[in-house]
């Protein structure tokens, strides 16, 4: 039986191979497939279902839910499920995850999603990529230095405040 920390690589060993396969074949993905374990917890969503129904028995209902680093769109959907008349604005910057967030996004009315990391102002910056593709990061060049895996991309920047002035990006 594998210890704590085998178990951990084989799942970001399997997790990597299922990403690389949906970024191969996209059309999995724009048909709302994905991989998940039928047993045992998502961390990645754990809980944030009971938390927001707390919210919304309590009169909370938003018009529109910001998902900054949305990924694959995990924690929208199982947001999506307790708001169900909400927009979404997704912000990825990751062009691999392309087919998940299109898919959310005509599976959502009036929801978009902006191919773009978040941040204090407009730029770009340099995007750290890790092979699961779901722990890459904006990161400092102190941390950056330390950092034994070195993929890097550079992206634009855009701030929540352009967000919603403006048209999607990705329609421009």
């Amino acid at each position: 039986m594998p210890g704590k920390g085998e178990s951990f690589v084989v799942r970001a060993t399997i997790r990597t191979w299922v990403n690389q396969f949906f970024a191969q074949h996209p059309r999995f993905g724009q048909r709302g497939y994905d991989l998940l374990r039928i047993s045992g917890i998502d961390r990645s969503t754990h809980g944030t279902k009971r938390f927001f129904e707390t919210l919304a028995r309590r009169g909370f209902s938003p018009q529109v839910v910001v998902d900054v680093g949305a990924n694959y769109g995990g924690w929208s959907r199982v947001v999506k499920e307790v708001f169900k008349d909400a927009s979404f604005f997704l912000i990825e910057p990751q062009e691999e995850m392309r087919p998940f967030l299109e898919n959310f996004c005509q599976n959502t009315p009036g929801s978009k999603w902006f191919l773009a990391g978040a941040g204090s102002e407009q730029g770009e910056l340099s995007l750290t990529l890790w092979d699961d593709l779901q722990g890459s990061a904006f990161l400092t060049p102190e941390v950056e230095a330390i950092m034994p895996y070195k993929r890097h991309r550079q992206v634009p920047v855009v701030t929540l405040c352009l967000l919603y002035t403006s048209p999607s990006p990705r329609d421009s």
